[in-house]
């Protein structure tokens, strides 16, 4: 029978932690990281919301007279609502596209100067992007789409 031997070396200076307390210790780390990025996802979104607002809100009071108009000879609030949500839509897709492709081109950059690789966004990460453009766009244009629907004809028509 032979016997197996281990050598123990000593290593100066060092201080030998249990595996799972860096593991914890990272883990702690990447949950406060995540957390900050949900913080700035929300800010973003926010702020999107707020521009795709006041585009909207600037969009109506430039055509007072026309939905004024529309309403005069019959168009009620559905129909203008889905004129403006229709206009917030193409908004958000246009938004959204760009917002992807910009996003896309810095994973890559990112990748390449950080990692060395390239990183590709998956489908499902594209897919949730447009659906929250969308949803953002949506979103920031229904308090201006309300005031469209609430405007009087007759007080818009007679320049008042």
């Amino acid at each position: 029978i032979s016997s197996i031997m281990f050598q123990i070396e000593e290593v100066i200076d060092a201080n030998a932690r249990p595996i799972r307390q860096v593991a914890d210790n990272e883990g702690k780390l990447l949950k406060k990281f995540e957390w900050l990025m949900f913080l700035i996802t929300g800010i973003a979104m926010t702020s999107a919301s707020l521009g795709v607002s006041a585009a909207m809100t600037t969009s109506i009071f430039e055509r007072k007279k026309e939905i004024g108009l529309m309403k005069a000879i019959g168009a009620d609030g559905n129909q203008i609502a889905g004129l403006f949500f229709a206009e917030a839509v193409v908004t958000g897709i246009i938004g959204g596209a760009i917002g992807i492709l910009i996003g896309i081109v810095l994973a890559r950059i990112v990748g390449l100067w950080v990692f060395g690789a390239i990183i590709n966004p998956s489908l499902f990460s594209v897919l949730i992007s447009g659906i929250l453009s969308l949803t953002v766009s949506l979103l920031g244009s229904m308090l201006p789409v309300k005031r469209a629907v609430e405007i009087e004809p007759s007080i818009i028509l007679r320049g008042d």
